[in-house]
């Protein structure tokens, strides 16, 4: 690393520290650092407006939180010390930076060793368990964290091996050499001149070359030719078409662009057709074509066509292909041991494969644990119902309530992604949650500090009607907030049995006031609840049943209306008696309709009104087709 204080070597310094933040040994999400730099450079631009300094204050870049940080430690400790959601985000930044700049001074300082610097860099990291843990997972990802342990061993041997050449050497001289490519041993090293082998390219890459032998290799159905349409989000092939003048005269006479989706396949079939003749031509003798025939996968349209120019003998109009073995990976190793540990033929063999699978997964390898096998906890059935502990949030006791299938198919994950509604919803309870009695100024300053987590796009009318919407919130939960003078506990966790469910779940507000403790869920929408409809809210009930089974002396539960233009908030009065009754029946059902197999759709205009599934939903008409 260049240490000293020319231009040239300060830049290179800065680059190196916003390269350091994202690389994987720190893995700072980009967004959050983002986010952090301009609350600080807006801090410190406001002290110097308060100290009438003239000159604006340097802005903060992402180099000054590794140099220097005490640049941000203050500001996240004191975001760590309000508690609530923005605690947790800071602490989760916090860590990616400190290990930043550890790995910062540790490269300053480069009179060490070339082993013991970068042994000392690898454990300041702290990433070694996890890459270790993902490397064995047998998921999409192992094989790059597979390749990273094996560049670290790689390097970690160079060092070895350069120190034995250089007894005296230092590890800034080691650097200097590995990245100037001088150093003469081993793989990671740069050269100037590629070692005779095998060149993996694509046909655009191969085009102006040739080789005696090429290997076409994974003519794949649906890879290759690959006819998925490019470009079909802005639609650049009809920006070409303009520049080209491919045009179309339409009924009118006037020019129109051709845009058919059989026309476009149709050039894609075409540019497909020319890189497999390029890729062919490549060749000067010999041309090897490669698929793969299995229960998912098969050979595409241009394997048939080179088995068929090639004179390739067939059975049953289908080219024969020959069993290989297992890939030599981890995943294609299990496979191998799975398939003879299931072989009754050979027993000896059989019982060694079953072997070495248990201990692979006492060790930890997630592939080779038989309950992860598809198939291997026999035949699915509904016979029999779930028997296990059932666990229900109030929200979803309510959900469940209205309708046993949406609850399910939301359970489970099928539902959609949230929108700006929600968005806007998380940030109102996240500044509830830190400012539980605030003042009208320190939630607008709050707010203030968080908005652009919504991405609102002030220049356009759309986008500032949403952030006046947002700021009429905050007033409205001032103006709620004012009102409420006694104790509050936010976002406490209430879990207790009732009619055997669990109800478990978090409450915005817990309010004590003088008839013991209040349940208040805040709402940022508009509508929805009323006088009338709240006495009988499910999600409110539910807090209350779990609040008294857990010994609590409750007052009722309310809700507060943030979105309209003041603020209203809808009482549930004190569930005892037949109330409370009528409500332990309403769980009993509830848990014999989650417990399956078969779950019910119920429309009606509560539960339909906002369904994501009304398209597959066997009790509304344009369901029917799908279902049946």
């Amino acid at each position: 690393m260049p240490t000293g204080q020319s231009d040239t070597e300060v830049a290179a310094r800065r680059e190196l520290a916003e390269r350091l933040l994202p690389s994987p040994l720190v893995r700072a999400d980009a967004l959050a650092v983002h986010r952090l730099l301009r609350r600080l450079n807006a801090a410190r631009s406001q002290a110097a407006e308060e100290a009438g300094d003239e000159a604006a204050p340097i802005p903060l870049t992402a180099a000054d939180l590794v140099s220097d940080p005490q640049t941000w430690r203050p500001a996240l400790e004191q975001a760590e010390q309000a508690g609530g959601k923005r605690a947790r985000a800071a602490a989760m930044l916090a860590r990616p930076l400190e290990t930043a700049v550890r790995l910062w001074e540790l490269g300053l300082s480069g009179s060490a060793r070339p082993q013991e610097r970068l042994w000392s860099l690898w454990e300041a990291s702290g990433v070694a368990g996890e890459w270790r843990s993902r490397a064995i997972a047998s998921d999409d990802s192992s094989g790059w964290y597979d390749d990273q342990l094996d560049a670290v061993v790689a390097l970690l041997r160079v060092a070895d091996v350069w120190e034995q050449r250089n007894p005296a050497g230092s590890a800034v001289r080691f650097a200097s050499e590995l990245l100037a490519g001088s150093v003469p041993i081993d793989t990671i090293s740069r050269v100037g001149a590629r070692p005779g082998g095998v060149e993996v390219l694509t046909p655009a890459q191969a085009m102006g070359r040739h080789w005696q032998v090429v290997v076409l290799a994974g003519l794949q159905d649906g890879a290759w030719p690959n006819l998925r349409l490019r470009d079909r989000i802005l639609r650049a092939d009809l920006l070409a078409d303009v520049g080209a003048g491919r045009v179309a005269v339409g009924e009118d006479g006037r020019e129109e662009l051709i845009d058919s989706t059989r026309a476009a396949r149709r050039a894609v079939l075409d540019d497909e057709y020319r890189l497999f003749v390029a890729a062919v031509t490549r060749s000067r003798s010999i041309v090897h074509a490669g698929a793969v025939r299995s229960e998912d996968a098969a050979p595409s349209v241009f394997f048939d066509l080179v088995a068929r120019l090639a004179g390739t003998p067939r059975e049953n109009d289908i080219v024969p292909v020959d069993t290989v073995e297992a890939p030599l990976s981890l995943s294609g190793h299990i496979a191998d041991l799975r398939a003879r540990a299931a072989n009754p033929d050979e027993a000896a063999d059989a019982q060694l494969a079953a072997i070495l699978l248990a201990l692979m997964a006492r060790e930890g390898i997630a592939s080779a644990q038989p309950h992860r096998w598809l198939g291997a906890g026999g035949t699915p059935t509904t016979d029999e119902e779930y028997t296990g502990e059932l666990t229900l949030s109030p929200s979803q006791f309510e959900r469940a309530l209205a309708c046993p299938l949406r609850w399910f198919l939301t359970t489970i994950g099928a539902d959609g992604p949230s929108n700006a509604a929600a968005s806007l919803g998380t940030l109102v309870h996240a500044v509830a949650e830190e400012h539980p009695h605030g003042t009208p100024e320190e939630l607008t300053e709050a707010l203030e500090a968080r908005i652009e987590e919504l991405g609102y796009n002030l220049d356009t009318w759309a986008g500032r009607v949403a952030d006046r919407h947002a700021r009429d919130i905050v007033n409205n939960l001032a103006s709620y907030l004012e009102g409420i003078p006694g104790p509050v506990e936010v976002e406490q966790t209430v879990s207790a049995q009732v009619e055997g469910v669990t109800i478990r779940g978090r409450m915005d507000r817990l309010e004590h006031v003088d008839e013991g403790v209040r349940v208040t869920d805040l709402k940022t929408g508009k509508s929805g609840y009323s006088a009338k409809t709240v006495p009988d809210n499910p999600q409110l009930a539910a807090y209350q049943m779990a609040l008294l089974a857990s010994g609590e002396r409750v007052a009722g539960a309310r809700i507060a209306l943030l979105g309209d233009d003041k603020p209203k908030y809808f009482d549930q009065p004190r569930l005892e008696g037949q109330a409370l009754e009528d409500w332990h029946d309403k769980v009993r059902e509830v848990a014999v309709s989650a417990r399956g197999p078969y779950f019910e759709a119920r429309p009606s205009d509560t539960a339909c009104a906002y369904c994501s599934f009304d398209r597959l939903c066997p009790a509304r008409e344009r369901g029917h087709k799908v279902v049946e």
